[in-house]
């Protein structure tokens, strides 16, 4: 009656599914590593802390008398607004090209507006060669703001 019992290690026990566990993970890595989608996520994250280049560009188009007359203050980024953009880095991460939705307190209908930046990292210091406000909606007001630069193709 008193036998040893021998108690199986933990794989042993749970095998069954922690290998098809494991398996998947590594594929799910594996495909994440190997796709497009990999690359967003580390510019999402690379554009949230760098955030400093859409709240300089903010910084710059408030001081814009065209901008105070057809939009107001413009309001500050919410957390969503630069994930909800578009951005774009160059190969060694020193150039930034990034649109994002901008918001101002002068109209009460509902105005429907995108700011493009394009900055450029001097070291530790973004200097901006492009910021633009595109007014898309209402249609009376639509027409695109120049702040710095003019529209480049690259």
């Amino acid at each position: 009656m008193n036998e040893l019992l021998e108690h199986k290690n933990w794989f042993q026990r749970n095998w069954k599914w922690s290998v098809p566990v494991v398996v998947l993970l590594f594929l799910f890595l594996a495909l994440l590593a190997t796709s497009k989608l990999g690359e967003n996520i580390v510019g999402i994250a690379k554009v949230y802390s760098e955030s400093e280049v859409c709240d300089g560009a903010l910084r710059i188009a408030k001081q814009d008398e065209t901008v105070l007359g057809l939009l107001g203050e413009l309001c500050p980024l919410s957390s969503l607004a630069i994930l909800e953009g578009a951005h774009r880095y160059s190969d060694n991460y020193d150039t930034l090209q990034i649109t994002f939705d901008v918001n101002g307190t002068k109209h009460e209908r509902k105005v429907r507006s995108k700011m493009d930046v394009v900055a450029h990292r001097n070291g530790e210091v973004w200097t901006y060669s492009e910021i633009k406000i595109r007014i898309k909606r209402p249609a009376d007001l639509k027409q695109t703001i120049q702040i710095i630069g003019q529209a480049k193709q690259w």
